[in-house]
Protein backbone atom coordinates (compact mmCIF):
# COMPACT_ATOMS: atom_id res chain seq x y z
CA UNK A 1 0.00 0.00 0.00
CA UNK A 2 3.19 2.57 0.35
CA UNK A 3 5.84 3.39 -1.62
CA UNK A 4 8.83 1.26 -0.08
CA UNK A 5 6.46 -0.03 2.66
CA UNK A 6 3.56 -1.87 3.34
CA UNK A 7 0.39 -1.61 5.67
CA UNK A 8 -0.80 -3.82 8.31
CA UNK A 9 -4.05 -4.02 9.89
CA UNK A 10 -5.08 -6.11 12.63
CA UNK A 11 -8.43 -6.22 13.95
CA UNK A 12 -11.17 -8.42 16.69
CA UNK A 13 -12.96 -8.26 19.62
CA UNK A 14 -10.11 -8.77 22.52
CA UNK A 15 -7.30 -10.29 20.57
CA UNK A 16 -6.64 -8.51 17.05
CA UNK A 17 -5.51 -10.45 13.75
CA UNK A 18 -4.85 -10.19 9.89
CA UNK A 19 -8.10 -8.32 9.02
CA UNK A 20 -9.79 -10.10 6.12
CA UNK A 21 -8.74 -9.55 2.48
CA UNK A 22 -12.65 -8.01 1.62
CA UNK A 23 -11.49 -5.46 4.12
CA UNK A 24 -7.81 -5.09 3.40
CA UNK A 25 -8.74 -4.70 -0.45
CA UNK A 26 -11.45 -1.95 -0.06
CA UNK A 27 -9.45 0.19 2.36
CA UNK A 28 -9.14 3.44 0.97
CA UNK A 29 -7.62 5.56 3.50
CA UNK A 30 -5.97 5.53 7.08
CA UNK A 31 -5.91 8.37 9.05
CA UNK A 32 -4.13 8.96 12.68
CA UNK A 33 -3.64 11.55 14.79
CA UNK A 34 -1.48 11.71 18.06
CA UNK A 35 -0.65 14.70 20.80
CA UNK A 36 1.32 15.19 23.72
CA UNK A 37 -2.29 15.86 25.10
CA UNK A 38 -5.21 13.47 25.54
CA UNK A 39 -6.08 10.05 23.44
CA UNK A 40 -5.07 9.54 20.07
CA UNK A 41 -7.39 8.56 17.42
CA UNK A 42 -7.46 6.98 14.11
CA UNK A 43 -10.09 6.54 11.39
CA UNK A 44 -10.19 3.83 8.70
CA UNK A 45 -11.96 4.57 5.37
CA UNK A 46 -13.32 1.26 3.26
CA UNK A 47 -15.21 1.55 -0.38
CA UNK A 48 -18.32 0.18 0.40
CA UNK A 49 -19.92 -0.91 -3.15
CA UNK A 50 -22.58 -3.61 -3.43
CA UNK A 51 -23.00 -5.53 -6.19
CA UNK A 52 -25.40 -8.45 -7.52
CA UNK A 53 -24.23 -11.28 -5.18
CA UNK A 54 -22.87 -10.44 -1.97
CA UNK A 55 -24.06 -6.86 -2.26
CA UNK A 56 -27.74 -7.95 -2.08
CA UNK A 57 -27.57 -8.71 0.86
CA UNK A 58 -25.19 -6.09 2.97
CA UNK A 59 -22.28 -4.08 1.79
CA UNK A 60 -19.18 -6.41 1.97
CA UNK A 61 -16.88 -4.70 4.72
CA UNK A 62 -20.37 -5.07 7.03
CA UNK A 63 -20.72 -8.50 6.06
CA UNK A 64 -17.06 -9.42 7.31
CA UNK A 65 -18.46 -9.00 10.71
CA UNK A 66 -15.14 -7.37 11.64
CA UNK A 67 -16.00 -3.66 11.91
CA UNK A 68 -17.85 -3.44 15.11
CA UNK A 69 -17.75 -0.71 17.74
CA UNK A 70 -15.78 -2.20 20.85
CA UNK A 71 -13.38 -3.97 18.29
CA UNK A 72 -10.02 -3.34 18.86
CA UNK A 73 -7.48 -2.31 15.85
CA UNK A 74 -3.74 -2.31 15.76
CA UNK A 75 -2.16 -0.46 12.61
CA UNK A 76 1.29 -1.25 11.53
CA UNK A 77 3.30 0.34 8.88
CA UNK A 78 6.31 -1.36 7.77
CA UNK A 79 9.06 1.30 6.50
CA UNK A 80 12.69 -0.17 4.95
CA UNK A 81 12.10 -3.28 6.78
CA UNK A 82 11.54 -2.15 9.95
CA UNK A 83 7.66 -1.96 11.40
CA UNK A 84 6.40 1.06 13.31
CA UNK A 85 3.01 0.30 15.53
CA UNK A 86 1.35 3.67 14.99
CA UNK A 87 -2.03 2.84 16.57
CA UNK A 88 -3.36 0.18 19.18
CA UNK A 89 -7.12 1.59 19.57
CA UNK A 90 -11.01 0.76 20.26
CA UNK A 91 -13.82 1.77 17.44
CA UNK A 92 -15.89 3.90 18.59
CA UNK A 93 -18.11 4.94 15.47
CA UNK A 94 -19.20 3.71 12.53
CA UNK A 95 -20.32 5.93 9.76
CA UNK A 96 -21.64 4.97 6.58
CA UNK A 97 -22.29 6.97 3.55
CA UNK A 98 -23.96 5.31 0.99
CA UNK A 99 -23.82 6.65 -2.78
CA UNK A 100 -26.28 6.17 -5.91
CA UNK A 101 -23.15 5.57 -8.08
CA UNK A 102 -21.60 2.43 -8.14
CA UNK A 103 -18.42 1.76 -5.47
CA UNK A 104 -19.52 5.43 -4.60
CA UNK A 105 -20.21 4.62 -0.68
CA UNK A 106 -17.78 4.42 2.42
CA UNK A 107 -17.63 3.08 5.34
CA UNK A 108 -15.79 4.69 8.15
CA UNK A 109 -14.56 3.22 11.31
CA UNK A 110 -13.64 6.30 13.94
CA UNK A 111 -11.74 5.15 17.25
CA UNK A 112 -9.43 6.07 19.70
CA UNK A 113 -6.53 4.58 21.35
CA UNK A 114 -6.64 1.84 24.16
CA UNK A 115 -6.77 4.36 27.47
CA UNK A 116 -10.94 4.78 26.05
CA UNK A 117 -10.97 1.52 27.88
CA UNK A 118 -10.51 3.52 31.08
CA UNK A 119 -13.77 5.58 30.85
CA UNK A 120 -16.25 2.95 30.71
CA UNK A 121 -16.80 2.79 34.71
CA UNK A 122 -16.88 5.48 37.28
CA UNK A 123 -16.40 4.79 40.63
CA UNK A 124 -15.44 6.27 44.39
CA UNK A 125 -12.04 4.83 45.22
CA UNK A 126 -10.44 5.47 48.39
CA UNK A 127 -6.75 5.36 48.25
CA UNK A 128 -5.49 4.98 52.08
CA UNK A 129 -1.72 6.30 52.86
CA UNK A 130 -1.02 6.92 49.33
CA UNK A 131 0.61 10.06 47.59
CA UNK A 132 -0.78 10.84 44.01
CA UNK A 133 2.15 9.40 42.23
CA UNK A 134 0.99 6.03 44.02
CA UNK A 135 -2.75 6.21 43.15
CA UNK A 136 -1.80 6.37 39.45
CA UNK A 137 0.26 3.20 39.95
CA UNK A 138 -2.61 1.41 41.41
CA UNK A 139 -5.07 3.16 38.62
CA UNK A 140 -2.46 1.53 36.21
CA UNK A 141 -1.94 -1.85 37.18
CA UNK A 142 -5.57 -2.57 36.08
CA UNK A 143 -4.68 -2.33 32.43
CA UNK A 144 -1.67 -4.23 32.52
CA UNK A 145 -3.29 -6.78 29.89
CA UNK A 146 -3.42 -3.80 27.61
CA UNK A 147 -0.09 -1.54 28.68
CA UNK A 148 2.75 -1.71 30.59
CA UNK A 149 2.64 1.59 32.89
CA UNK A 150 5.98 3.63 32.95
CA UNK A 151 7.33 4.35 36.11
CA UNK A 152 5.57 7.64 37.50
CA UNK A 153 7.88 10.23 37.83
CA UNK A 154 6.50 11.60 41.40
CA UNK A 155 6.28 15.26 41.56
CA UNK A 156 8.49 17.13 43.67
CA UNK A 157 5.41 18.14 45.84
CA UNK A 158 3.59 15.02 46.41
CA UNK A 159 4.24 12.84 49.67
CA UNK A 160 2.28 10.07 51.23
CA UNK A 161 -0.51 10.70 53.36
CA UNK A 162 -0.70 9.43 56.89
CA UNK A 163 -3.93 7.26 57.33
CA UNK A 164 -4.69 8.67 60.27
CA UNK A 165 -4.33 12.03 58.73
CA UNK A 166 -6.36 11.69 55.15
CA UNK A 167 -7.46 9.09 52.90
CA UNK A 168 -8.06 10.38 50.12
CA UNK A 169 -11.32 9.32 48.13
CA UNK A 170 -11.29 9.76 44.12
CA UNK A 171 -14.66 10.18 42.18
CA UNK A 172 -15.13 8.96 38.42
CA UNK A 173 -13.43 7.36 35.88
CA UNK A 174 -9.62 5.97 35.60
CA UNK A 175 -9.61 8.31 33.02
CA UNK A 176 -10.72 11.39 35.06
CA UNK A 177 -8.95 10.47 38.06
CA UNK A 178 -5.76 10.03 36.09
CA UNK A 179 -5.77 13.24 34.44
CA UNK A 180 -6.73 15.35 37.43
CA UNK A 181 -3.98 13.94 39.32
CA UNK A 182 -1.61 15.11 36.54
CA UNK A 183 -3.03 18.04 35.86
CA UNK A 184 -2.33 19.44 39.13
CA UNK A 185 1.25 19.61 38.95
CA UNK A 186 1.14 20.42 34.79
CA UNK A 187 1.90 16.60 34.57
CA UNK A 188 0.23 14.69 31.55
CA UNK A 189 -0.96 11.33 30.74
CA UNK A 190 -1.33 9.27 27.20
CA UNK A 191 -0.33 6.09 25.70
CA UNK A 192 2.77 4.88 23.49
CA UNK A 193 1.39 2.43 21.07
CA UNK A 194 4.45 -0.30 20.48
CA UNK A 195 7.26 -1.34 20.37
CA UNK A 196 5.24 -4.44 19.15
CA UNK A 197 2.16 -5.36 17.64
CA UNK A 198 -0.89 -5.50 20.94
CA UNK A 199 1.65 -3.92 23.27
CA UNK A 200 1.23 -0.12 24.68
CA UNK A 201 3.18 2.00 27.37
CA UNK A 202 0.89 4.29 29.57
CA UNK A 203 3.04 7.07 30.68
CA UNK A 204 2.71 10.04 33.37
CA UNK A 205 4.45 12.55 34.27
CA UNK A 206 6.18 15.63 32.97
CA UNK A 207 4.68 16.41 29.53
CA UNK A 208 8.45 17.12 28.03
CA UNK A 209 11.10 14.31 28.19
CA UNK A 210 14.49 14.56 26.84
CA UNK A 211 14.20 11.46 24.32
CA UNK A 212 16.45 11.13 21.26
CA UNK A 213 16.96 13.42 18.31
CA UNK A 214 14.62 12.25 15.11
CA UNK A 215 16.35 12.88 12.01
CA UNK A 216 16.04 16.34 11.04
CA UNK A 217 13.26 17.90 9.08
CA UNK A 218 15.32 19.69 5.82
CA UNK A 219 13.70 22.81 3.58
CA UNK A 220 15.11 23.76 0.74
CA UNK A 221 18.39 22.11 0.82
CA UNK A 222 18.43 20.36 -2.68
CA UNK A 223 18.19 16.15 -2.82
CA UNK A 224 17.96 16.33 0.90
CA UNK A 225 15.15 18.33 1.13
CA UNK A 226 11.94 16.31 3.07
CA UNK A 227 9.41 18.97 3.73
CA UNK A 228 6.32 20.00 1.53
CA UNK A 229 5.87 22.91 3.43
CA UNK A 230 6.45 24.94 6.42
CA UNK A 231 5.40 28.01 8.90
CA UNK A 232 6.57 29.60 11.77
CA UNK A 233 4.94 31.73 14.39
CA UNK A 234 6.41 33.82 17.69
CA UNK A 235 3.60 34.48 19.32
CA UNK A 236 4.26 37.63 21.88
CA UNK A 237 0.94 36.84 24.09
CA UNK A 238 2.40 33.33 24.97
CA UNK A 239 5.24 34.07 27.71
CA UNK A 240 4.01 34.80 30.82
CA UNK A 241 5.99 34.89 34.83
CA UNK A 242 3.14 33.51 37.22
CA UNK A 243 2.98 34.84 40.93
CA UNK A 244 0.98 34.61 44.12
CA UNK A 245 0.70 35.04 47.72
CA UNK A 246 -0.30 31.83 49.62
CA UNK A 247 -0.93 31.55 53.23
CA UNK A 248 1.25 28.68 54.22
CA UNK A 249 -0.75 25.97 56.11
CA UNK A 250 1.41 24.85 59.29
CA UNK A 251 2.64 28.83 60.14
CA UNK A 252 -0.40 30.75 58.63
CA UNK A 253 2.00 33.60 57.29
CA UNK A 254 1.69 34.54 53.53
CA UNK A 255 4.38 33.53 51.70
CA UNK A 256 5.30 34.64 48.34
CA UNK A 257 5.32 32.45 45.40
CA UNK A 258 7.23 32.97 42.26
CA UNK A 259 7.37 30.40 39.06
CA UNK A 260 10.76 29.46 38.24
CA UNK A 261 11.53 28.50 34.88
CA UNK A 262 12.41 24.82 34.60
CA UNK A 263 14.36 22.83 31.95
CA UNK A 264 14.97 21.67 29.35
CA UNK A 265 14.97 25.02 27.56
CA UNK A 266 15.57 24.51 24.14
CA UNK A 267 16.68 28.41 22.95
CA UNK A 268 19.80 30.46 23.57
CA UNK A 269 17.01 33.56 23.70
CA UNK A 270 13.91 32.31 25.35
CA UNK A 271 11.10 34.23 24.47
CA UNK A 272 10.33 35.62 28.06
CA UNK A 273 13.81 37.14 27.91
CA UNK A 274 13.73 38.09 23.96
CA UNK A 275 10.63 39.95 24.22
CA UNK A 276 10.86 41.38 27.47
CA UNK A 277 8.79 43.78 28.44
CA UNK A 278 6.25 42.95 26.62
CA UNK A 279 5.75 39.56 28.79
CA UNK A 280 2.48 38.84 30.85
CA UNK A 281 2.44 38.43 34.58
CA UNK A 282 -0.44 36.08 35.48
CA UNK A 283 -1.75 36.05 39.40
CA UNK A 284 -1.95 32.38 40.50
CA UNK A 285 -4.76 31.26 42.52
CA UNK A 286 -4.10 29.52 45.57
CA UNK A 287 -5.42 26.11 45.20
CA UNK A 288 -2.83 24.44 47.01
CA UNK A 289 -4.46 24.10 50.08
CA UNK A 290 -1.67 26.31 51.66
CA UNK A 291 1.31 23.87 50.75
CA UNK A 292 4.11 26.39 49.52
CA UNK A 293 6.12 23.84 47.95
CA UNK A 294 2.84 21.93 46.33
CA UNK A 295 1.93 26.13 44.80
CA UNK A 296 5.51 26.82 43.84
CA UNK A 297 5.38 23.43 41.81
CA UNK A 298 2.11 24.07 40.31
CA UNK A 299 3.31 28.58 39.34
CA UNK A 300 6.66 26.78 38.24
CA UNK A 301 4.83 24.29 35.89
CA UNK A 302 2.21 27.24 34.35
CA UNK A 303 5.13 28.85 33.59
CA UNK A 304 6.58 25.85 31.79
CA UNK A 305 3.91 25.13 30.26
CA UNK A 306 3.01 28.91 28.62
CA UNK A 307 6.52 29.59 27.62
CA UNK A 308 8.04 26.13 26.28
CA UNK A 309 5.12 26.58 22.74
CA UNK A 310 6.48 30.61 22.42
CA UNK A 311 7.34 29.58 18.84
CA UNK A 312 6.05 27.33 17.47
CA UNK A 313 5.66 25.92 13.91
CA UNK A 314 3.64 23.48 11.45
CA UNK A 315 4.09 21.73 8.20
CA UNK A 316 4.14 18.29 6.39
CA UNK A 317 6.24 16.02 5.29
CA UNK A 318 6.64 12.92 2.58
CA UNK A 319 6.94 9.68 4.42
CA UNK A 320 9.08 8.40 1.00
CA UNK A 321 11.56 11.71 1.53
CA UNK A 322 11.77 11.47 4.86
CA UNK A 323 12.65 7.60 5.16
CA UNK A 324 10.89 7.24 8.55
CA UNK A 325 7.89 8.41 10.78
CA UNK A 326 8.20 11.02 12.54
CA UNK A 327 6.89 10.57 15.84
CA UNK A 328 4.76 13.07 18.34
CA UNK A 329 6.33 13.61 22.21
CA UNK A 330 9.99 13.56 20.50
CA UNK A 331 12.58 16.09 19.61
CA UNK A 332 13.69 16.70 16.11
CA UNK A 333 15.98 18.61 14.07
CA UNK A 334 15.13 21.37 11.40
CA UNK A 335 17.80 22.53 9.23
CA UNK A 336 17.57 24.84 6.07
CA UNK A 337 14.99 27.29 7.67
CA UNK A 338 18.33 30.00 9.36
CA UNK A 339 19.71 30.93 12.42
CA UNK A 340 16.46 32.13 14.12
CA UNK A 341 14.26 29.14 13.81
CA UNK A 342 16.85 26.12 12.79
CA UNK A 343 18.21 23.74 15.40
CA UNK A 344 16.16 21.26 17.86
CA UNK A 345 12.42 20.98 18.03
CA UNK A 346 9.90 19.44 20.16
CA UNK A 347 7.08 17.85 18.59
CA UNK A 348 3.75 18.41 19.98
CA UNK A 349 1.37 16.10 17.58
CA UNK A 350 1.50 14.88 14.41
CA UNK A 351 -1.09 13.61 12.18
CA UNK A 352 -0.82 10.23 9.48
CA UNK A 353 -2.50 10.16 6.39
CA UNK A 354 -1.95 7.33 4.70
CA UNK A 355 -3.28 6.13 1.20
CA UNK A 356 -2.37 3.52 -1.45
CA UNK A 357 1.32 4.68 -2.60
CA UNK A 358 1.17 8.01 -0.28
CA UNK A 359 2.18 8.13 3.11
CA UNK A 360 2.46 11.75 4.50
CA UNK A 361 2.19 13.38 7.66
CA UNK A 362 1.51 16.94 9.42
CA UNK A 363 3.27 18.35 12.32
CA UNK A 364 2.88 20.79 14.69
CA UNK A 365 6.45 21.72 16.73
CA UNK A 366 7.46 24.03 19.25
CA UNK A 367 9.89 25.72 22.00
CA UNK A 368 10.29 28.20 24.13
CA UNK A 369 12.08 31.13 21.70
CA UNK A 370 14.63 31.89 19.12
CA UNK A 371 18.27 30.39 18.14
CA UNK A 372 18.50 26.56 19.09
CA UNK A 373 20.91 25.59 21.73
CA UNK A 374 21.52 22.68 20.15
CA UNK A 375 24.13 23.08 17.64
CA UNK A 376 23.88 20.04 15.15
CA UNK A 377 21.14 18.10 13.86
CA UNK A 378 20.55 14.29 12.72
CA UNK A 379 20.72 14.39 8.54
Amino acid sequence: MLLGGYLTLLIGPTVPIPAPEELTKNLEQVSIQQSDRGRSGFQLTFRAGRDSMLGAVDYPPLLTQMIKNGYRVVIIATLNAMPHVLMDGIITNLSLSPSVDPGGGRLSATGQDISVLMELLEMKTPYPGMGDWQIVQVILAKYAAFMTPMAPIPPPADAPRLVTEQTKLADGSDWAIINRLAEQYGYAFYVIPGPLPGQNIGYWGPPFTVPNLQSALTFRMGNASNLGSIQFTNDGNRPMFVYGLIQEKESQAPLPVVGIPTPPMMSLIPSWAGNAPLVRVKLMKDDAGGDYIKALGKASAEMFEANRSAVSASGELDVGRYGTILRARELVGVRGVGLTFDGAWYVRSVSHSITRGSYKQSFNIDRDGTMSNTPVVLP
